[in-house]
């Protein structure tokens, strides 16, 4: 049996009515002598892998660790989306599975997380796959190293820890060629005095050839 139910009743962030469901079935186990299931919260007989490790992560096994806490092991899976993740999983192998990205926040509530493996997987290295390795790199660097881009073809078999934001697709911002406005102001100002002082010089260049033709008419 993967989860104990003297294990599941040391979990602190499991449901309370989940916990006392598998309170009341660990009695009737005792009493049938019946050590490989449990009763299943929502009625029913079923593996207590089935019923209890979709609230600690849906899709894969899981089972209770010595200490508190739980490891999935997604391994193999074939897995296309991330699954559910509860919080108090300290041990999670997301390796050999058909995973591209990873959403965001998906991971924020692994709080307890000491071991990651999320290796051979086609990761599709474009801006949204950013936020899978800021936190790997926060996480673990030795798990960042392990994650190698399958697609865009460009980037095929880089390691993500080698890319920078500007060489992920999608995340090459265009130039953006609008001026603040108070750049715009000040060359709106520079352009008038430009124009003033154009006009002045004008101004002279017409008094001094005025000055000059009332010269020579006082010479003639």
């Amino acid at each position: 049996m993967l989860c104990a139910e003297t294990q599941l009743l040391k979990q602190p962030s499991f449901p309370a009515f989940l916990t006392a469901a598998v309170a009341h079935s660990a009695a009737e186990v005792e009493k049938s002598g019946n050590k490989d299931q449990v009763r299943a919260p929502v009625g029913g007989w079923a593996k207590t892998s089935a019923d209890v490790c979709s609230w600690i992560c849906t899709l894969c096994p899981c089972k209770a660790l010595h200490s508190w806490g739980w490891a999935a092991n997604c391994n193999l899976m074939e897995l296309k989306e991330m699954p559910h993740l509860n919080s108090s999983i300290k041990i999670l192998h997301l390796q050999n599975n058909n995973l591209t990205t990873v959403p965001l926040g998906a991971l924020d509530s692994l709080t307890n997380l000491e071991e990651i493996n999320f290796s051979n997987n086609p990761w599709h290295c474009n801006c949204s796959i950013l936020y899978l390795k800021e936190w790997l790199a926060d996480f673990n660097k030795s798990s960042l190293a392990k994650a190698i881009c399958a697609t865009p073809a460009s980037l095929n078999m880089k390691a993500l820890s080698q890319l920078k934001g500007n060489e992920l697709e999608g995340c090459r911002k265009p130039l953006n060629w609008k001026l603040p406005i108070h750049l715009l102001k000040g060359l709106l100002l520079l352009l008038l005095l430009l124009l003033l002082l154009l006009l002045l010089l004008l101004l002279l260049l017409l008094l001094l050839l005025y000055g000059h033709l009332i010269i020579q008419q006082f010479d003639e």
